[in-house]
């Protein structure tokens, strides 16, 4: 996935989703990020302390593999894969659980949280 430069995409590909992923309360700064879809049909973000992931965090709390979103074609979904939970949300909304295991739709302009909680 390649960051965009704002133009939204492209029309063969879909629209860029902008989101922002914030790692707990004393996480540092959230970081803002706009995806856009690439040449394949699925991408992976692999979120988590794993040193191999794309976005790694050593916060407490935070899964080895925590979280991934799926970038397909203009659609950002996570999927939560952790002990301690990921929230999201939406532009408008209050922060909601997502459920572990399922794809969760991320729509444009939301916050992603992890973890939700610690042990």
């Amino acid at each position: 996935m390649a960051p965009s430069n704002g133009s939204g995409g492209d029309a063969a590909n879909g629209p860029a989703v902008s989101f922002t992923l914030r790692f707990g309360s004393n996480g540092g700064p959230p970081q803002q990020f706009t995806l856009r879809p690439g040449a394949k049909k699925e991408q992976v973000i692999r979120i988590g302390r794993n040193p191999k992931g794309d976005i790694i965090s050593d916060l407490s709390g935070v899964s080895f593999h925590h979280a991934e979103l799926k970038l397909m074609g203009g659609r950002l979904c996570i999927v939560d894969l952790s002990s301690n939970a990921t929230g999201l949300k939406v532009p408008g909304g209050a922060i909601a659980r997502v459920k572990r295991g399922e794809d969760t739709e991320v729509i444009d302009g939301s916050v992603v949280v992890l973890p939700l909680k610690v042990k």
